[in-house]
């Protein structure tokens, strides 16, 4: 599979007014972006209500007639079906399909529970040991809360391999409403928002 080139972007604005000009596109692109995709929502919505219930109705259907099919072939598994896992008809297919192995708790059991008398036989047979999982990870919302509280710093964190970091990211968020033009004055004279 062939690699695909980052596209280079070079900033083709030289001065504030071409940037809040851009602004501008934006913001009447959003605009007409967001009613498109309203339009779209209300179209697909009259679609969806329109085959809403023939669709319900239809699934009814299917929901109701695979339970008495199923009834039907657990009733006659014997003789219909033998030693197979399938029958073939005119129609179709049945199968009894076999999962994969799973372990369950028994009833009157919780997984709690069993846990506990894994680890008391465990005391008495180590076979039972194998059992226990012992899991450990790194604690690193315990990192960040230390962090934050000058418990400990990047230097200490580094010495197990790690660090804190925070990801900067860039907006731009163009005005909702249409404004007035303001002209810009000079890059030093404009407040930041």
């Amino acid at each position: 599979m062939a690699k695909r080139k980052r596209k280079k972007v070079v900033s083709i604005y030289r001065t504030v007014a071409e940037v809040d000009e851009a602004l501008l596109e934006m913001r009447r692109a959003k605009a007409e972006r967001d009613r498109l995709v309203a339009e779209q929502n209300r179209e697909l919505a009259r679609i969806a209500e329109k085959y809403e219930g023939r669709i319900e109705e239809q699934t009814e259907v299917l929901a109701s007639r695979e339970a008495q099919i199923k009834l039907w072939a657990d009733e006659h598994r014997a003789e219909m079906f033998g030693n197979r896992q399938s029958l073939r008809l005119t129609h179709g297919v049945l199968s009894f399909r076999v999962g994969q192995l799973k372990t369950e708790s028994l009833p009157k059991w919780t997984l709690k529970k069993a846990l506990s008398e894994c680890e008391r036989l465990a005391k008495e047979d180590r076979a039972w040991k194998r059992y226990l999982a012992q899991k450990t990870s790194l604690d690193r919302q315990a990192m960040l809360t230390d962090f934050q509280d000058d418990k400990v710093n990047n230097e200490r964190l580094a010495q197990i391999g790690m660090h804190v970091t925070k990801d900067e990211t860039f907006a731009v968020e163009p005005a909702r409403e249409e404004a007035q033009a303001v002209p810009p004055s000079s890059p030093g004279e404009r407040k930041a928002g």
